[in-house]
């Protein structure tokens, strides 16, 4: 079993400060970014801030969030050769929220299933991961939509957290002998429940 920590890429320190809590336990061997435009830096560049941070071990694999509305599903990924260069092995592909400044932050009508199945062909040596969250709609909906996903390409999944273990297995049922990363969230305090609630 391995561990994903997600590292929100706030900015170099915070990184760094992620990094390092993850080096001090063996079980996570991959370090997920979200890709947030409101930051500065995106995800594939924390991909980098990250294995260059790696200096007592390099066993955290960096896995950038790839956000298909982001990208002109008619023109080439841009970022080809950075990943090569990184050996960034990995992606998850989300459809992605709509940027609070769309003056600022251009989107296309790229949908998930398109981005990984473009992904995949451009970038074939590329495990593709997708999302799914069990409280987005219905679990007929979410689970056809996972199959679209999967049909597209996806080699395996990334759940949001989950908060009704009846609801888990499911979807655990359904996803069984699939390669699946299970979305757990620590709920700490009244701001982290009304977040999530």
């Amino acid at each position: 079993m391995i561990v994903s920590l997600e590292a929100v890429p706030r900015n170099r320190e915070a990184l760094a400060v992620s990094v390092k809590a993850a080096l001090a336990f063996p079980e996570i061997g991959l370090v997920n970014v979200p890709d947030m435009p409101r930051f500065s830096i995106r995800s594939w560049e924390a991909c980098g801030i990250i294995t260059g941070a790696q200096e007592v071990s390099p066993r955290l694999l960096p896995m950038p969030h790839i956000r298909a509305i982001d990208f002109d599903i008619s023109k080439t990924f841009p970022h080809i050769e950075y990943f090569r260069k990184l050996g960034i092995t990995q992606a998850l592909v989300i459809s992605g929220d709509p940027p609070e400044d769309s003056a600022v932050h251009k989107v296309y009508p790229t949908e998930t299933p398109a981005m990984i199945k473009k992904l995949k062909t451009e970038i074939p040596e590329l495990k593709i991961f997708a999302a799914f969250d069990p409280y987005r709609t219905n679990i007929r909906y979410e689970l056809d939509y996972l199959k679209a996903k999967e049909d597209a390409g996806a080699d395996g999944f990334f759940s949001q957290p989950f908060f009704d273990l009846r609801l888990m297995e499911i979807y655990a049922e359904y996803l069984e002998g699939k390669n699946v990363y299970w979305g757990i969230s620590p709920v700490l305090s009244g701001a982290s429940r009304n977040y999530w609630e």
